[in-house]
């Protein structure tokens, strides 16, 4: 070879062009690199910038906060119950938002304490006017049936608990009133805009004189010194998901009394009277069998009281829609996911997913009714149906239409090194080139020295050897990532795919606290990323991703995981508290963030 030094010359080139491509950013973490907002980063500039902006941060929420009350009242006083509760439980979760807010600030003292106490009690006596209105409404509705004109022992009772939610509704404004005031003194101070709060106090007075204006029965005085209980129940006649009311009391008054709830002689609930023996108590109807039932309430030594409630069934519609995939832990399969509905969402339901015949494999619906989960199968052509079917439920079963897919062969990938040390993919990119180079050399160095065939056995280089054993050692730590179909850790990487805390359980053993809360925090992010159609999410900080969906049911929850995910990720935290309170929120937010999504 005319120019010996020309093969060292190209290889030194190719190894330090690639190190070229890695030289741009930075090998080791600065925080000054770091876009995440949190308060764990100890930068003086940031924090100074934090604790003036808490403020700005804080008031919008304690706007909305004041804000959100007025619908509920003016839902109670169109005796719409579904919409108050409804805007009740939007009412809590804003309160929650500036809870953690007011939290992760650490501004809880004070006015804003005065204020955070104030509104929390008025989240309570809502709550409890709405039980009230729906009381009042359900007495009205037993007074007007003709079978109980004559019924001395329904005569008493809703008499009783008309004198007895009159009582309450009078009280609860009082307190409403009370903290009211104190609420107004303080969103004053801070120019909050009040107006809309102060059309709320109008419409709680003219809710309370329209429940005080309604006329109550008599009942004799007489009944009112015997020793019974007394039971009504309402409905009488319901269907899944209803809620059935239970209420009713107990003479002679003056003592407060426990009063056992039972259906077909299994306890149900645990309530307790008032000094003038009024007990009231609820429950819905879920894992009830469709027939009739006796509803029974007892205290003491008295004879319980009984009453004939009756489910009726009703039909169920099962829903499968699938869609071919592959996952690195179970192969090539189908994203299956649906919904079993009745006269509303079946919660909790066993789903049976039937394939091709000859195999199942069962879960579950969330609250909302939806399911999903991943069947693995082969190649090829599949038919899949679900099934809905429980004797539990006062529900006709149910499946779903038949549906055809074809599942194509898995894809070519490679180990994804993406979340990797940078340090460590430039040295697997560098010993790459260096694999070329030398490869280069040695053939250039083969084709001018190498002996003829018959002459002696080839001897492989020292060089190449290495290299060689280098990239058996890559295809070995890729062989653990997709382990064989059938093993134990095959088995293990089925439930960390199908389970969210599963994968967190695996990266915890694997690599630590800090790296698991990252790996979960971004399953979450890019679920919600999706739903808002925003590809960039890693673009994010775990803080801005909680801003991007503060409109949304699960905002409170969200924020509240970032918080402890901050805290472990930046902060460096290793306590077993901070893992514990992690792992609970992570619960919560998976639960949530999924069932929001259907």
């Amino acid at each position: 070879m005319k120019f010996p030094w020309l093969p060292v010359l190209v290889l030194g080139c190719i190894v330090l062009g690639g190190f070229a491509v890695f030289a741009t950013g930075p090998l080791l973490y600065g925080v000054e690199m770091d876009h995440a907002v949190s308060v764990f980063h100890k930068n003086p500039a940031e924090l100074t910038r934090m604790a003036t902006s808490s403020m700005t941060e804080l008031v919008p929420l304690m706007q909305a906060v004041i804000d959100d009350q007025h619908p509920i009242v003016v839902d109670l006083q169109l005796n719409d119950p579904d919409a108050a509760q409804r805007d009740l439980t939007k009412y809590r979760l804003r309160y929650a938002s500036l809870q953690n807010m007011v939290d992760k600030l650490d501004m809880n003292d004070g006015e804003i304490r005065s204020f955070m106490n104030s509104t929390q009690d008025q989240v309570d006596i809502f709550a409890d006017l709405l039980t009230q209105a729906t009381l009042s409404d359900t007495l009205k509705t037993i007074g007007e049936r003709r079978e109980y004109k004559n019924d001395q022992d329904m005569q008493v009772s809703v008499a009783s608990q008309s004198a007895a939610y009159k009582n309450a509704v009078l009280m609860l404004s009082t307190r409403y009133l009370s903290g009211h005031e104190n609420i107004m003194n303080i969103s004053t101070k801070l120019d909050l805009d009040t107006r809309r709060y102060q059309e709320t106090r109008v419409e709680i007075q003219k809710f309370v004189e329209t429940m005080e204006s309604a006329e109550v029965p008599t009942s004799d005085p007489a009944s009112l010194r015997e020793s019974r209980i007394r039971l009504l129940i309402e409905p009488e006649q319901v269907m899944y998901r209803d809620t059935v009311q239970v209420f009713g009391v107990a003479t002679p008054e003056g003592v407060r009394r426990v009063v056992s709830v039972r259906i077909d002689n299994s306890s149900l609930k645990t309530t307790s009277t008032d000094l003038k023996g009024n007990y009231l108590t609820n429950f819905t109807v879920e894992n009830i069998r469709a027939g009739d039932h006796t509803i029974l309430a007892g205290t003491g030594n008295l004879t319980p009281a009984k009453q004939i409630l009756r489910v009726m069934k009703v039909g169920s519609v099962t829903t499968l829609t699938v869609k071919p995939g592959h996952l690195p832990a179970l192969g090539t399969g189908a994203h299956c996911s649906g919904s079993v509905m009745a006269n509303h969402p079946v919660q909790n339901a066993p789903v049976k997913i039937l394939f091709d015949g000859e195999g199942s494999i069962d879960t579950r619906t969330g609250e909302d009714g939806n399911y999903q989960v991943f069947v693995p199968l082969s190649p090829g052509n599949h038919k899949l149906q679900a099934e809905f079917s429980s004797g539990d439920y006062p529900l006709i079963p149910s499946v779903s239409k038949e549906v055809a897919i074809v599942v194509p062969p898995p894809p070519l990938r490679l180990p994804d090194i993406s979340s990797s040390n940078p340090l460590f993919a430039s040295g697997i990119v560098a010993l790459v080139l260096l694999g070329a180079g030398s490869a280069g050399f040695w053939y250039f160095r083969r084709s001018k020295r190498a002996p003829p065939a018959d002459t002696e056995s080839f001897t492989e280089p020292a060089d190449a050897l290495r290299i060689r054993e280098k990239l058996e050692e890559i295809l070995k730590e890729t062989e653990r990532d997709f382990p064989p179909a059938g093993s134990e850790q095959e088995a293990e990487l089925y439930h960390a795919i199908n389970t969210l805390l599963g994968q967190y359980e695996r990266c915890l053993r694997e690599q630590g606290l800090s790296e698991a809360a990252r790996q979960v925090y971004l399953t979450l992010a890019e679920r919600i990323a999706t739903r808002f159609h925003f590809p960039a999410y890693r673009t994010l900080t775990a803080r801005e991703m909680s801003k991007i969906c503060n409109a949304e049911n699960y905002a409170g929850i969200f924020y509240r995981f970032v918080g402890i995910y901050e805290t472990i990720r930046y902060g460096g935290s290793k306590s077993e508290k901070d893992r514990k309170e992690f792992e609970e929120e992570l619960l919560k937010a998976d639960t949530e963030i999924r069932s929001d999504q259907h």
